[in-house]
């Protein structure tokens, strides 16, 4: 793997990670009523579809060792060209089910390529 490779897929497990912090103890009803952490959600959202396109667009290879990989870059898309009709009942959806799994993922990615650059 690329260090450029690496650094797109840390800035999406980075973001995943933060996104996580920050939608903790929240129910989909408090999230209903937050507007600021529905901003989060979705700017940190089209943050790990970018940074996983990216990296696609540098290594194409990357879209097999991802599942869903390109459900993350068309969301970024939609939310990002879509703006005034995100349904943010999706987002948290795509926050509480989807992310956990992601992160795992591109941990084990980062992990074989012994990046200098991921946290322990």
């Amino acid at each position: 793997m690329t260090p450029e490779i690496a650094k797109r897929l840390l800035d999406a497990r980075n973001a995943a990670v933060e996104l996580e912090e920050f939608i903790e103890g929240h129910t989909a009803e408090s999230f209903d009523d937050n507007r600021g952490l529905q901003l989060i959600v979705h700017k940190l959202l089209e943050i790990i579809g970018e940074a996983l396109n990216g990296a696609r667009r540098s290594e194409p290879s990357v879209a097999q060792q991802i599942p869903n990989l390109q459900r993350y870059i068309s969301l970024r898309n939609q939310i990002t060209h879509g703006y005034d009709s995100v349904d943010y009942s999706i987002l948290w959806v795509v926050a509480r089910s989807r992310i956990p799994d992601l992160i795992v993922i591109l941990d084990e990615l980062l992990n074989a390529a012994e990046s200098p650059d991921q946290e322990t």
